[in-house]
């Protein structure tokens, strides 16, 4: 990619942040086909057509319980009504995904919250003991650059 073309998707892409920061309607439903955020510091996917949100690089501690291409979401994405709903996973080393519901709380291009309460899993086990609206999990927060 030239440097010219570069700066001309650096620009677009600052012009159409700073819109979607003023109240109103979501971007459309297209504006959030491949679109990368930053997800506690690793990277993941928002694909609406598929209603998922796909983990494409995942934070070094995390290797070896989460991978490239595991599904962290799985719903509807509809960014023409500002919502996302579904189902979320909790990862554990040794576990399989332990799904719960979520509902979005804030749709902005590059700014969404997704809340539910998250599955709680016994230490020592695989076991899921409960659920919680305050477990680090509940809150499932997607930025640009990592900026909360």
């Amino acid at each position: 990619m030239s440097a010219k073309s570069m700066f001309s998707t650096t620009i677009a892409a600052a012009a159409f942040a700073l819109t979607s920061l003023t109240a109103g309607p979501a971007p459309a439903r297209a504006d959030w086909e491949g679109v990368e955020l930053d997800h506690n510091g690793s990277t993941v996917t928002f694909t609406a057509s598929r209603g998922t949100i796909v983990y494409s690089w995942v934070k070094p501690s995390l290797r070896g319980t989460i991978a490239e291409g595991d599904v962290l979401f799985r719903g509807k994405i509809d960014m023409t009504q500002g919502k996302i709903s579904g189902t979320a996973y909790v990862f554990k080393r040794g576990c399989a995904p332990a799904p719960y519901a979520v509902t979005s709380v804030k749709t902005q291009l590059g700014n969404v919250k997704l809340v539910g309460a998250a599955p709680v899993r016994d230490p020592k086990s695989c076991a899921i003991i409960g659920s919680s609206l305050s477990s680090k999990n509940a809150v499932l927060e997607f930025t640009e650059n990592g900026d909360i």
